[in-house]
């Protein structure tokens, strides 16, 4: 897994690098992902990680980057994606700037759950 870790941060360095090309953000979504290999990673990456928590109040995990911009941040969301707190996080996200993903599931078997429960 450490290998993989490596290769991630840059690839990703590689985007951010490449930014100035493209000046649209860029959404990174990493499937199944462990808050521990996306707390290194924000530490290799010297970015801003909001984990996932398991409570209602958001304001705790978003207030110190409310009202200021950055090129990346890394998110943990629950199962359930707290979309206002995904488009309060996206909003952060400079032009040519990344939004990691981070969701403890895989779109594939979401999709295939959601479309059975129609």
């Amino acid at each position: 897994m450490v290998s993989n870790q490596v290769i991630l941060a840059l690839f990703i360095k590689h985007l951010l690098d490449s930014r100035d090309l493209f000046q649209r953000r860029t959404i990174v979504v990493l499937e199944r992902a462990s808050t521990d290999n996306l707390s290194l990673l924000s530490k290799q990456l010297n970015a801003p990680f909001i984990p996932a928590k398991h409570c209602a109040d958001r304001a705790d995990r978003i207030t110190d980057i409310l009202g200021t911009e950055s090129n990346l941040l890394v998110h943990e969301t629950q199962s359930r994606i707290d979309i206002g707190l995904l488009a309060a996080l996206a909003g952060t996200i400079r032009a040519g700037g990344i939004l990691v993903l981070g969701i403890p599931f895989k779109l594939v078997d979401q999709q295939q759950q959601d479309s059975a429960q129609v």
